[in-house]
């Protein structure tokens, strides 16, 4: 049921995450990706139905969490 529930979904792997103890803002920094690494010069106007990062509740230096992006 879970991998049917997230066959819409686009796994990002490796990007860092905010450091600190300040709330990361998970979109500005997937668009900031897109646009910057991947070349999209429009991805500020890309809808998402939702983004969030899984994984462990700390940053880890080492292996940043995934993001899961469910685009509309």
């Amino acid at each position: 049921m879970e991998v049917y529930q997230r066959r819409e979904n686009l796994p990002f792997y490796e990007i860092r995450e905010a450091s600190g103890t300040t709330e990361e803002n998970v979109k500005e920094v997937l668009v900031g990706f897109m646009q910057n690494e991947l070349d999209i010069s429009e991805a500020d106007t890309i809808e998402f139905q939702r983004i969030h990062r899984i994984g462990r509740l700390k940053p880890s230096q080492d292996k940043p969490k995934p993001i899961i992006a469910h685009f509309l």
